[in-house]
């Protein structure tokens, strides 16, 4: 059973149309985790742990504590208010989640309407130089596979609206992902067979005798 510790960011970011990351990416997180809820094989949850500071502080120390296999950590992008696209971060020390983030940028890019004007294949591993993010080295030094999804550009409008205005897709987008990588399977549904119409007997008299005659009852 795989097990996700969902983070969504912690601090509020502005975005170029007045939203924010953290309120955004907060509504996002039970969106994927419901999408995840479809597949079979996974148990996702959504942090508990909100600083003030508005850091991770105390979240990979909470996934370690749950015994997650995965810590996810959903963000959105800004740079110079000109970028597009979607990316991600991998570690590697985790092999496994290079192929996630490579799952996340595609299916991402899939369904955004911008034209990404990332280099392919979008994805980059931490190291101490370039990508020292603390959601990678923290979950990471603690036995956990880390994650993290920059889901487009917040600070260009275009990208901004199209964040606030699909958060619904791009839940199932990131939910595609994970079970890309994962080889998760939907959970089959259960058809319900129609109850057959009530039927029921009764006698008519007739002048040639009595007969009897079925007739459903609706």
């Amino acid at each position: 059973m795989l097990k996700i510790l969902v983070c969504p960011a912690n601090h509020k970011n502005t975005y170029a149309n007045g939203a924010n990351e953290k309120g955004v990416m907060e509504a996002l997180a039970p969106l994927l985790v419901n999408e995840l809820d479809k597949y079979e094989g996974v148990i996702a949850h959504i942090t508990k742990t909100y600083n003030s500071n508005g850091q991770y502080d105390g979240r990979p120390e909470e996934a370690k504590a749950a015994g997650v296999d995965l810590y996810l950590a959903l963000h959105t992008n800004a740079f110079k208010g000109n970028e597009t696209g979607a990316c991600a971060f991998y570690h590697n020390d985790y092999p496994k989640t290079r192929e996630v983030a490579a799952a996340f940028v595609k299916n991402l890019n899939a369904i955004c309407p911008i034209k990404s004007n990332r280099a392919a294949p979008a994805i980059y591993a931490w190291n101490t130089s370039n990508w020292n993010f603390g959601e990678l080295r923290v979950p990471a030094s603690l036995g956990i596979a880390p994650v993290l999804v920059e889901h487009e550009f917040h600070d260009n409008l275009n990208g901004a609206n199209w964040i606030v205005n699909n958060l619904p897709a791009i839940a199932k987008a990131d939910a595609k992902a994970i079970a890309e990588a994962y080889g998760l399977k939907l959970k089959e549904e259960t058809v319900v067979s129609p109850t057959p119409p009530a039927s029921d007997t009764v006698e008519v008299n007739v002048s040639s005798g009595v007969k009897r005659i079925i007739i459903n009852l609706c």
